[in-house]
């Protein structure tokens, strides 16, 4: 949990003044706490929103968190930073002649096994239908292109 707080705190700063970091975890003076109005009401202005420290909870993934934050806040979508550039068919690590899948749907995610997230997380955002773009966070200015809305990565729709 804080780990994705110190994760938090830097991308607030890159991208300040657009964004709020909000933490599951209280971080006094440092980072503001979760609470779903005050999420509302920075979503409302149209700000960036950080969401880290997990669900503030045990035995709950950072994914089930996002989730679950996705939920609550009615998110048009969710941006899956990975080290790999999208969804593969197989490991990109393992196997050179692996295929980067640019489109998938949440059935052939959970028919082939793919391990995007955890399933609870995935069932969430599969029920809501709340697409995930899964895009390479370490590859120079894809956050960017990501955030201009480019074409990069994945998409599971």
């Amino acid at each position: 949990m804080l780990g994705t707080a110190i994760n938090g705190i830097l991308l607030a700063h890159i991208l300040k003044p657009k964004a709020e970091h909000l933490c599951a975890v209280e971080i006094q003076s440092i980072v503001k706490r979760y609470r779903v109005e005050k999420a509302e009401k920075y979503f409302k202005e149209k700000r960036i929103l950080i969401f880290s420290g997990g669900t503030g909870l045990p035995y709950f993934t950072t994914d089930t968190a996002t989730a679950l934050r996705a939920c609550e806040l009615g998110a048009d979508l969710i941006l899956k930073a990975t080290n790999v550039n999208g969804i593969y068919d197989k490991d990109p690590n393992k196997y050179k002649d692996a295929k980067l899948i640019k489109k998938i749907s949440y059935e052939d995610v959970l028919n082939k096994d793919f391990k995007i997230m955890d399933r609870p997380a995935f069932a969430l955002l599969k029920e809501r239908r709340i697409p995930i773009i899964v895009f390479n966070i370490f590859k120079h200015g894809n956050f960017k292109k990501v955030l201009a809305g480019n074409e990069i990565g994945s998409i599971v729709c």
